[in-house]
């Protein structure tokens, strides 16, 4: 557990003071309250020479999110925004992500809710000030829609990783409805992310040990969740916590992630370092590619952070990079070339791409992209070593 205490600033966003708020921090260890403000501008205005690390929104009966909560995140650029509200529709907390809120608290506000927030708030911090205490990349795969190919990348960028590398690399299956990770490298799951979330107050090593996989090599499996009301119930904060032990056993985390735009995926891409996003080019492909870049772009996602590659391109056939430029003017990170017969023989092998077409152009790619990520990462690393690692925000992104 995290220790930090975290100074607390409390912004009534209806104007109206509730003394439970003041009373249930009081009963959290390590946490201070500044002060409370019925008015954003009174917010703004105090000072007591002690910057805020946590601002905390009450909007109790709000329907609407107000226009000056954007402007917290600029105002406060150290503080993690919390807004705690009745509202929780998918809509409601996009929206108040994109205006920089870090955490979003249900209504009424409970103790244990706020507790955990907290912790959250603190394992970021602490990855701030101390990189050495998150040595491992978690690199997200994933697409803006199904059939795009991510499993495919995934696994197989994971088994050219792990043939780069000597220390132990992971590839984590958070695939919904149905997680393919086991599947497509013919595992059995004996054991699943749903036993590290069912059992994350006793977490150790000897027991991540036991329900993470090995496959081949220093390449491990963290199976998916094939029940779907156990993937209803993920807890999230459970996950951030399985997160942070697995980066530091584990020199690349992958994770292959469904599209569905919920808090999952959102929180998820949050604790990345590397989002790669799977895209083809077709009409349909970049306009929901357009939609999904701009919600995503508006979240405050970090420079760099994501990378765009595209699956089963072929030059001259059809639309072209040039066409992705206009659309989400960004540089496309890599493409893949498309090669079914190679694919379709793997997946039924249940073996990565290497083992069915070692010189297959394919498969040179991914491992001149596994290469590529590796000297991004240790260009990352060197430049930490030099004090020049980039600071990060307490964004969700």
């Amino acid at each position: 557990m995290l220790t930090e205490v975290l100074n607390v600033a409390v912004l009534y966003g209806n104007g109206s003071a509730n003394p439970q708020v003041p009373q249930i921090l009081g009963e959290i260890p390590k946490v201070k309250l500044l002060y409370q403000a019925q008015e954003p501008g009174d917010l703004q205005s105090r000072s007591y020479g002690v910057p805020s690390d946590c601002v905390l929104v009450y909007l109790d009966g709000e329907q609407k999110l107000p226009e000056w909560l954007q402007d917290l995140s600029t105002n406060f650029p150290e503080a993690a925004v919390m807004l705690c509200s009745a509202r929780m529709e998918p809509d409601f907390l996009i929206q108040a992500m994109q205006r920089g809120v870090r955490e979003i608290l249900p209504l009424p506000l409970a103790k244990s809710d706020l507790e955990a927030a907290f912790d959250r708030v603190r394992a970021v911090k602490r990855r701030v000030s101390d990189p050495a205490a998150s040595k491992g990349n978690i690199l997200v795969v994933t697409a803006h829609k199904g059939g795009a190919g991510t499993t495919t990348v995934a696994v197989n960028l994971a088994a050219a990783l792990a043939e780069i590398h000597s220390q132990k690399i992971l590839i984590m299956d958070l695939g919904r409805p149905f997680p393919d990770v086991g599947n497509f490298l013919d595992q059995e799951a004996p054991y699943n992310l749903f036993d590290l979330i069912q059992n994350v107050h006793d977490l150790d090593l000897p027991f991540l040990e036991k329900i993470i996989q090995p496959y081949e090599g220093n390449l491990s499996i963290l199976h998916g969740i094939s029940d779907f009301k156990e993937q209803d119930s993920i807890d999230l904060a459970a996950l951030e916590k399985i997160l942070a032990l697995l980066r530091t056993q584990y020199a690349w985390i992958i994770i292959d992630l469904s599209h569905w735009l919920d808090e999952l995926f959102l929180r998820v891409l949050g604790e990345a370092d590397i989002v790669m996003l799977i895209t083809a080019l077709t009409v349909p492909d970049l306009r929901n590619l357009a939609n999904l870049w701009t919600i995503l772009r508006d979240l405050r996602l970090q420079q760099n952070k994501m990378k765009l590659v595209v699956n089963r391109y072929e030059r001259g056939a059809g639309l072209s990079i040039k066409n992705l430029d206009q659309v989400v003017k960004e540089p496309v990170f890599a493409t893949l070339s498309p090669d079914y017969d190679t694919c379709l023989e793997a997946i039924n092998r249940g073996v990565p791409i290497s083992k069915v077409g070692p010189s297959s152009r394919l498969c040179t790619e991914i491992k001149v992209l596994a290469n590529k990520l590796s000297e991004q990462s240790e260009i990352q690393e060197t430049s930490a070593g030099n004090g020049a690692r980039p600071r990060r925000r307490f964004w969700l992104f």
